[in-house]
């Protein structure tokens, strides 16, 4: 799987665990080092729920396609999207193959 690489404004999706609650973000900052390659700085996009502001340093090896799972831990929010509307096509086509349609 190539590595990701953000852009200043991509969306970031944190899918959450058994303990924390998913949550989207912006990629705000990005960071080049020739010894540790790119990183990039993901603030959440819903801190008015929160008393503080979600903020993380990620790199792109920490990015994945969405699976339906928390494994990656981030995906594009476009990934997790293009795969919730892949299960949602599918279950339709399931309940209307069950009901005869």
């Amino acid at each position: 799987m190539a590595t990701y690489k953000p852009t200043i404004g991509e969306k970031i999706a944190y899918t959450g665990d058994q303990a924390n609650q998913p949550w989207d973000g912006t990629v705000v900052a990005i960071y080049h080092d020739a010894d540790w390659g790119t990183s990039f700085d993901l603030e959440e996009d819903n801190e008015d729920e929160h008393d503080c502001v979600l903020f993380a340093r990620l790199s792109g090896c920490q990015v994945g396609e969405y699976n339906g799972t928390c494994n990656p831990r981030f995906s594009t929010v476009e990934s997790r999207n293009r795969w919730r509307s892949l299960k949602i096509a599918e279950m339709k086509a399931q309940l209307s193959k069950a009901l005869g349609r």
